[in-house]
């Protein structure tokens, strides 16, 4: 299966194979890494951040028999 993340700001389509959560900063940053830190999305609390990532391991265990590709667009805060 293949999944694929639409930015908040709509801009970005990056297949992924890694999400991260940094949380160093005042707005919480889930990015992917390939080769460069790629921004998805901010959240303003943690939890919030958390929960999405959450919403994205969903996605990932959906049942996938046809090998085909998901898109999950991430959410405003």
């Amino acid at each position: 299966m293949n999944l694929w993340v639409r930015s908040q700001d709509k801009r970005i389509l990056q297949k992924v194979d890694n999400l991260f959560l940094d949380a160093n900063y005042e707005n919480k940053r889930i990015s992917t890494y390939d080769g460069d830190n790629i921004e998805l999305g901010t959240y303003k609390t943690k939890e919030r951040a958390i929960e999405v990532l959450d919403e994205i391991q969903n996605y990932i265990l959906l049942p996938n028999t046809d090998n085909s590709a998901y898109v999950y667009n991430m959410p405003k805060d």
